[in-house]
């Protein structure tokens, strides 16, 4: 059975068993501030629904949170209608089977603080209007389907946002220069798309950033010296791309980074001494590279590491015995 929980506040929770998202929610019109069928943790642990999202659920003028995520059988387009909840903060649509693309109307939703539709079947370009006008916005996953198209310049109006996450996509064009201005930025992934272009010189402007993923896309040109200003960063993915030039030796300003993962690129020149400061790493992926040289014996400083990948370059001379205790 599936459980519809609507309250208000200061009320106690309505159990409903809907026959079918139709009735139900005209039924609720008006009334409803929360309406939760998805199985987060914190609510059902196993549901699954089957049809199609009804356009009625635009009726429901005061939601505020509309959780309809992993409900495994949830098909057909995401209605238009979902545009005339003016009131809504929170949106949940992901890892169901919803088709087709993103309505422009969601850029009605100026409440809105978090919005994921995430691992569906969509298609089509991220609608420009989008950015342009949710402001509030705090989280945005679009990850894991089928959007085509370039990442919108607006995204720059966003100033809100801490998480991006639009991996595994369709997703072309540059890295626009714009994402600087997201300040509050702790995650962005980007990963598993066809972005081209180099990495934008304004990427050390994200000091709160925590993780960056550009793995596995088209990127070209060097690693900027900028990214020495990402002092927040822990996890750190670049690989399965098309770079080139040397490793800035400025890595070691990453006081926090765990994860350095830039295998499968073309970067060449010796890997910096300066690498055995960065005592909190865990992961070292540099194989398949360019690198030439002598293995650092400063990475014998990383007692935390875990795995060290350096195959696959051109690097010469004996293995330092500082690396003798790393276990």
């Amino acid at each position: 059975m599936i459980l519809l929980n609507c309250y208000k506040h200061g009320s106690h929770p309505t159990t409903v068993a809907p026959n079918g998202l139709v009735s139900s929610v005209t039924l609720l019109a008006g009334l409803s501030m929360y309406l939760v069928l998805g199985s987060g943790d914190d609510f059902i642990t196993d549901t699954s629904m089957n049809g199609t999202l009804s356009s009625s659920l635009g009726n429901l003028s005061f939601l505020r949170f509309l959780d309809l995520s992993n409900l495994k059988d949830l098909k057909g387009s995401i209605p238009q209608e979902l545009g005339r909840l003016s009131q809504l903060n929170y949106l949940f649509l992901d890892s169901n089977k919803l088709t087709g693309s993103i309505p422009i109307s969601l850029m009605n939703l100026r409440k809105l603080k978090k919005i994921y539709l995430s691992d569906n079947q969509l298609t089509g370009r991220i609608p420009y209007p989008v950015f342009e006008f949710l402001t509030s916005l705090s989280e945005i996953g679009l990850s894991g389907n089928q959007l085509s198209g370039g990442i919108p310049f607006s995204i720059g109006k966003l100033v809100s946002l801490t998480k991006i996450d639009f991996h595994s996509n369709n997703l072309s064009g540059s890295i626009p220069i714009s994402i600087s201005r997201l300040n509050r930025l702790q995650y962005l992934d980007i990963s598993e798309n066809q972005i081209t272009g180099s990495i934008p010189n304004t990427i050390g402007g994200l000091t709160k950033l925590v993780l960056l993923y550009f793995n596995q896309n088209r990127l070209t040109g060097g690693i900027p010296y900028s990214i020495s200003q990402l002092v927040s960063l822990q996890f750190f993915q670049l690989s399965e791309n098309k770079l080139t030039g040397r490793l800035p030796a400025s890595i070691s300003w990453f006081p926090s980074i765990e994860r350095l993962i830039i295998e499968n690129n073309r970067l060449t020149g010796n890997i910096p001494d300066t690498i055995g400061f960065l005592t909190n790493l865990t992961e070292i992926y540099f194989s398949n590279n360019e690198f030439t040289g002598k293995i650092p014996s400063s990475i014998g400083n990383l007692r935390n590491l875990l795995t060290l990948d350096l195959s696959r370059n051109y690097l010469s001379g004996p293995i330092p015995p500082q690396l003798a205790p790393l276990s």
